[in-house]
């Protein structure tokens, strides 16, 4: 019900609204977030809380695609979120039950346990930190039958979605922005 100015207007209050404020603020822009119902409403609707590396195609497709060097440098990239996302809640106090995980890729199907074997070749040769379980294996490990596994030790994480939302949506105000929710934007003039 008022006009307000600010530097940039992000609409919507779920990880990426408020993670883009995050870094506006960090960077000393002014920061206004608009939330047509509540901070983090949305949040587990699309993410779960789950953070992982392997949100696209695999490293093999991967090297197909754009090759070798740029296929690593892109999941490095992206496996480097967990590690972001840990010097976010360091910066921001967030209290959102964050924990690393393990991720188990398997197959019950000899064929595609061939396959995610050169997958495990690869990331294993570039060096990142995994291992391959035997299909034997699988039943002692895991109490299910597979062909065949691989395990990405600390490759994801997990945390609650809208407890770290509303934290940062805390710290956006604290700092100096402003949130606003159960509010919906008429007009925007640039």
């Amino acid at each position: 019900k008022e006009d307000i100015e600010t530097d940039v207007l992000i609409i919507g209050a779920g990880l990426s609204g408020l993670l883009c404020a995050y870094e506006l603020l960090k960077s000393g822009k002014q920061v206004t977030v608009v939330a047509a119902n509540t901070v983090g409403d949305g949040a587990c609707r699309y993410s779960a809380g789950i953070i992982s590396a392997d949100g696209g195609p695999d490293l093999l497709r991967l090297r197909e695609l754009i090759g070798q060097e740029n296929a690593v440098a892109w999941y490095r990239l992206a496996a480097s979120a967990v590690e972001q996302m840990e010097k976010i809640l360091g910066d921001t106090g967030s209290k959102c039950d964050f924990r690393r995980r393990d991720q188990f890729y398997y197959t019950a199907s000899p064929r595609e346990a061939s396959v995610l074997r050169e997958e495990y070749l690869l990331r294993h040769h570039i060096g990142l930190d995994c291992r391959w379980i035997k299909g034997d294996d699988c039943m002692e490990d895991f109490s299910f039958p597979c062909a065949g596994g691989m395990m990405m030790t600390n490759g994801g994480a997990e945390f609650n979605a809208v407890k770290f939302c509303r934290d940062l949506a805390d710290w956006v105000t604290i700092r100096g922005g402003t949130v606003y929710e159960g509010t919906r934007v008429d007009v925007i003039e640039a």
